[in-house]
């Protein structure tokens, strides 16, 4: 349905705000990860963990954590 889609677009364009938050200029490869993958919740998650190892091997462990965690609000809130 066109909600659900509204949702789940919400949901990768926050994501990909989110890492370019946390990431700033460093955040390339990881958005484009984002904007590549699927709009559902599935694939968003399936997004997050190859986002979060990915900034955890490239970047740094801590803002791994920060965009796992800030991507799981994310979810929370619905999106």
């Amino acid at each position: 349905s066109p909600e659900v889609a509204a949702l789940a677009m919400s949901g990768s364009s926050a994501l990909v705000a989110v890492a370019e938050g946390i990431l700033g200029g460093k955040s390339a490869k990881v958005v484009k990860k984002i904007e590549e993958s699927g709009h559902t919740r599935e694939e968003l998650t399936v997004v997050v963990d190859a986002c979060y190892k990915l900034i955890r091997l490239t970047i740094d462990e801590s803002r791994a954590e920060e965009f796992r965690k800030a991507a799981k609000d994310i979810f929370a809130r619905g999106a």
